[in-house]
């Protein structure tokens, strides 16, 4: 498991070493914030605010922009909602952007435009076409996955870069297994429709 400035991640055999492109699944490891989000939130929601007056997860987020070489407040992530639209960025809808958009994917071939997925339990998932340069990560816990954000981000960039289905490589980063989370019979039949 790499490390970077005290934060450690994982990293997909299949997207390292690509020439350009940085990519990592974070830990919990190496961050600011206390119990109960120890130690490495980097979402705001109940984080508390530290004796500066700023919140512990701005903290966590410096922490992972200078591990990853990425200039601050630029790291591009949305306001997950469970769902399947993916959003095609580039710096202009972001400087145009006050607000965080409602998404569960996002895509972009801009280079040095760095995106992102939160997730505690869902499955982060980055794509990426060698030959297109589209990359995205997309944000899919089981609604996402029942309502199809996984072949919405993959035709998103099949409709807006030429990225070919075919050429898509995928990584899955962690996230929660059988071991610890069990689903009602009318789940499971949603899934196996």
């Amino acid at each position: 498991m790499p490390t970077s400035n005290a934060l450690k991640y994982f990293s997909a055999p299949n997207l390292a070493g690509v020439e350009g492109l940085v990519h990592g699944f974070l830990t919990r490891v190496g961050g600011v914030s206390g119990t109960p989000f120890s130690s490495l939130n980097s979402g705001k929601a109940g984080d508390e605010v530290n004796a500066g007056g700023s919140e512990k997860a701005g903290g966590n987020m410096a922490a992972l922009e200078k591990a990853f070489n990425i200039p601050a407040n630029s790291l591009f992530t949305m306001k997950q909602v469970h769902g399947s639209t993916v959003l095609v960025v580039n710096g202009t809808i972001l400087r145009n952007n006050k607000r965080k958009p409602e998404a569960d994917g996002v895509i972009t071939v801009e280079t040095g435009l760095p995106i992102g997925v939160l997730t505690a339990d869902c499955m982060p998932i980055l794509l990426f076409d060698p030959v297109a340069r589209a990359v995205g990560a997309v944000h899919a816990g089981w609604r996402g996955v029942v309502s199809g954000v996984i072949q919405v981000a993959v035709e998103a960039m099949r409709g807006e870069y030429a990225a070919s289905p075919g050429r898509i490589l995928a990584a899955i980063g962690p996230h929660i297994g059988p071991c610890c989370y069990c689903v009602k019979e009318d789940l499971f039949e949603k899934f196996t429709r």
